[in-house]
């Protein structure tokens, strides 16, 4: 927070500003999604918010601070929504302690949190994420149609913030309509959340940007599906050691151990039986299938 007050525009952001001179605010997002991606939500709320066209710079002092704060309220919500009998302080530790080991596993830190551009997309993203989980997971224990709004509506703008998080939360939404299923609960306000979500990835293929620029990606890359499975492959592995190696990643896991035994001996009569057998060698490869959603598609395309 101390860095954000000495945090400048730079890159994009001057880009973005250059463009919104040239064609408007909402011009801008229409030329990101005819000429460079179809981010539709992260594009608006940057063309909305850069006050570098009046040379203005504020935001760029306040966004760290503010993402910062919205991230600990996200992880909050998320896990009062997951764990709704545990006590205030226990959350309010989880979420420093995710927040915390998030910003220093972001890969590179200048961009993940001062380049405005940048977080304007990948940060918002993660806790579009939070609301989306965490809302419906709300619904279906309060049946609150606030709830379900707000869970319909994240899952629609997550895709247009950055696509790589959209097939995670798919994932999700599928394995919750999966139990949904098994315990014949109502599901409605599911598919509601996976046509909203689905139709946010579609707004985000339509955009002929996309297209532009994987030919100009082409160029310089080399696609195919065997050369983008090597180097999903290869980004899971090294990232996978990158955090086993990274020392306060491991003192996180040695504060966490207990905490999960607790939680696993206080909440075990309500977890699913599918979940408590599942095999380990199973629960790796979901993972890793969870992983390669966010890496082929960027390699491949």
């Amino acid at each position: 927070m101390i860095i954000a007050v000495f945090n400048q525009p730079s890159n994009d952001d001057f880009w973005s500003a250059d463009i919104i001179n040239h064609f408007g605010r909402l011009g801008e997002v229409k030329y990101f999604a005819e000429n460079i991606n179809g981010r539709f939500f992260s594009n608006l709320l940057e063309g909305l918010l850069n006050p570098l066209p009046q040379g203005g710079i504020w935001l760029f002092k306040i966004c760290p601070v503010i993402i910062i704060f919205l991230l600990i309220c996200a992880f909050v919500f998320l896990y009062r929504s997951v764990f709704p009998n545990l006590s205030r302080e226990k959350i309010y530790f989880l979420a420093l302690l995710f927040t915390v080991l998030h910003i220093l596993n972001i890969r590179l830190l200048y961009e993940g949190l001062y380049w405005t551009f940048a977080v304007l997309s990948y940060q918002v993203a993660v806790i579009l994420f939070c609301m989306a989980a965490g809302s419906v997971i709300r619904y279906y224990r309060a049946k609150s149609p606030y709830y379900l709004l707000i869970a319909v509506l994240c899952s629609f703008v997550l895709p247009g913030a950055v696509e790589s998080i959209a097939g995670i939360y798919f994932i999700f939404l599928s394995l919750a309509l999966a139990i949904l299923v098994k315990k014949n609960f109502a599901l409605k306000p599911i598919i509601f959340c996976i046509a909203a979500n689905l139709a946010g990835i579609a707004v985000v293929l339509a955009s002929k940007g996309n297209y532009v620029r994987i030919d100009y990606n082409s160029i310089a890359y080399k696609a195919g599906f065997l050369n983008a499975m090597f180097y999903s492959v290869r980004s899971i592995g090294f990232y996978s050691l990158f955090w086993l190696t990274i020392p306060s990643d491991l003192l996180a896991i040695l504060i966490l151990l207990p905490f999960i035994h607790d939680m696993w001996n206080a909440h075990k009569e309500n977890i699913p039986a599918f979940i408590k057998n599942l095999n380990p060698v199973a629960v790796l490869f979901i993972a890793f299938c969870a992983c390669l959603t966010i890496y082929f598609p960027q390699h491949y395309f």
